[in-house]
C-alpha cells in the first residue's frame, strides 16, 4: 500500500510539472493574468485561430506616452516550472505584417523587457500563426520569478489603435528519458524546412532520437539511417508544422527545432 501511495504521489508531481497555462485561451476574460499598465489598451475578439474557442485577447501596440507599456507587460507567474526541457507555444496574430519582431509570448525571470529571457515565441505575419519555442529551465534558473508575458508589436512607425492578438497559449514539458537534462546542447539539422528527409551530424554514439509535435506529443524515431557521422531519416509521415528534435547520447541531450513543409 505504501509503494502504491508513493507511485501515485510521483504521478501527481509529474502531472503538476506538465500543467497548462492558466486561462491560456482567455475564455475566462483576464482571470489569472496581471495587467500592471492601466493605460494600455486591450480588448477581446471573436476572431480566433483554428481550434480556438470563443475569444482571443488583443493587446494594443506599445505607446511611448504610456510609459508602463515599455517597462512591463500583461503577464502571469509560471513559478510551477521545474528544471528540464519545455515547449512554449501560442497562436499569434501580429498587428502589422512584416514589422519585425512582431508580437511575442515570452518567458523571463521577471519583467519581460528587463529580465533574462528563457523563451520567446513570436510572429510578424499579420495573420494567425502558431509560434513555438523550446527552452531549458536550468538548475540556476530563478524559479520564483518566472513569468509569462504577452508582448504586442513594438510600435515603430506604426499608427496607434492597432492590436496584436493571442490565443491558446500553452507550456508543456518534454518528458525526460533518464538522461541528465542539464547537459542539453543544440544540434544543427538540415534541410530546414524539411521536405522528405531530415539529417543531422553526430560523431558519437546515439542511444535514441525523439521528436515532439506542437501539442507536446513525443514519438521515438526508430527507422533512421547512419552513414559515418551523418544520420538521416524519412519525415514524409510527419504532419506539416513545427517539430522538436531530441538526440540522446551518453554525454547528454542535444536538441533542435525544425519545420516540416
Amino acid at each position: 500500500m505504501e509503494r502504491w501511495t508513493l507511485t501515485l504521489l510521483a504521478a501527481v508531481a509529474e502531472l503538476a510539472a506538465m500543467a497548462q497555462v492558466n486561462n491560456g485561451g482567455f475564455e475566462n476574460g483576464m482571470n489569472e493574468w496581471e495587467q500592471p499598465c492601466a493605460c494600455a489598451p486591450f480588448q477581446f475578439s471573436n476572431d480566433v485561430p483554428p481550434g480556438g474557442a470563443s475569444w482571443s485577447f488583443g493587446a494594443g501596440i506599445v505607446d511611448p506616452n504610456c510609459i508602463c507599456t515599455v517597462t512591463d507587460a500583461v503577464h502571469q507567474p509560471v513559478t510551477w516550472l521545474v528544471p528540464g526541457l519545455w515547449v512554449l507555444s501560442a497562436w499569434i496574430k501580429s498587428a502589422d505584417p512584416g514589422n519585425i519582431p512582431g508580437a511575442a509570448v515570452r518567458i523571463s525571470e521577471g519583467p519581460a523587457f528587463s529580465s533574462n529571457v528563457l523563451a520567446d515565441a513570436w510572429s510578424s505575419a499579420g495573420v494567425w500563426t502558431m509560434a513555438v519555442d523550446t527552452f531549458v529551465v536550468g538548475p540556476f534558473t530563478d524559479l520564483a520569478s518566472l513569468q509569462l508575458s504577452l508582448i504586442p508589436d513594438d510600435g515603430n512607425a506604426m499608427e496607434p489603435g492597432l492590436f496584436a492578438y493571442f490565443d491558446q497559449i500553452a507550456i508543456e514539458r518534454i518528458l525526460g528519458t533518464g538522461v541528465d537534462e542539464q547537459g542539453i546542447e543544440g544540434i544543427a539539422v538540415y534541410p530546414n524546412p524539411a521536405g522528405s528527409s531530415l539529417s543531422i551530424v553526430e560523431q558519437g554514439p546515439v542511444t535514441g532520437i525523439l521528436i515532439t509535435d506542437a501539442l507536446g506529443r513525443s514519438h521515438r524515431v526508430a527507422d533512421f539511417s547512419r552513414y559515418g557521422d551523418l544520420i538521416t531519416w524519412d519525415v514524409t509521415g510527419l504532419s506539416p508544422g513545427a517539430w522538436w528534435l531530441k538526440v540522446i547520447t551518453p554525454e547528454g541531450v542535444r536538441t533542435a527545432q525544425f519545420i516540416r513543409q
